[in-house]
């Protein structure tokens, strides 16, 4: 990672521990009065950001209010969730590094900009991202590469300089499609990550201090 000046992170099971109990499935269902067949038809499309999922309440639900009270339930579902959840192991200690080292430091997510807003104040993320970019301020959500390509270019960066850190396939490809180097963070033996210029478990990995 020689002469590296950005570092672009993925919020999401890179920075926290938010898949370790919940998926978008476990959400609608556990918001009681949410039709099945909605549930169905949202799961079947495969929404990839918090954006998409929006889109597609607003398509599946006539009354335009109604569906405004369901996505807020969600968000109000949510906050509560990442309110329990965990950092991962050391990232603010590198967050730290980075950011004393003059890094140029971007968080990159397909979650909703309230949600993140909400994230950053609540696990004491302030003043350490120069830039914050949400799948509600771009129109293609990754792999699709435009956050990352708008994010770099926000900072003053060109791909070259930058580096990502992701734990998705989607996340990764979408840094690959930038031409951004990727790191990737893999906590579980099933995932596989190909061509990434390093896998680590979290930011205790030692290495990174050696190539940062």
């Amino acid at each position: 990672m020689e002469n590296k000046k950005g570092v672009l992170f993925d919020m999401d099971g890179t920075l926290i521990n938010t898949y370790e109990n919940i998926n978008l499935k476990q959400v609608l269902s556990e918001l009681k009065t949410v039709p099945k067949t909605l549930i169905l038809k949202i799961l079947a499309s495969r929404v990839k950001s918090f954006a998409q999922l929006e889109t597609k309440i607003y398509e599946e639900i006539e009354d335009q209010k109604e569906a405004q009270c369901l996505i807020d339930r969600i968000s109000k579902f949510l906050v509560e969730h990442y309110d329990n959840t965990t950092m991962k192991k050391d990232a603010l200690a590198f967050l730290d590094y980075l950011k004393s080292n003059d890094y140029k430091i971007c968080l990159c997510t397909n979650n909703a900009t309230s949600l993140v807003e909400h994230i950053i104040q609540h696990k004491q993320l302030e003043g350490y991202f120069d830039y914050v970019i949400t799948s509600q301020q771009v129109t293609r959500a990754k792999p699709d590469p435009q956050m990352y390509l708008e994010a770099v270019s926000h900072i003053g960066l060109s791909c070259e300089d930058c580096v990502v850190f992701e734990d998705a396939e989607n996340g990764v490809m979408a840094a690959k499609n930038a031409g951004i180097d990727v790191i990737a963070i893999c906590d579980k033996e099933k995932k596989k990550f190909s061509d990434c210029s390093m896998i680590i478990k979290d930011f205790s990995d030692e290495r990174l201090y050696e190539i940062f």
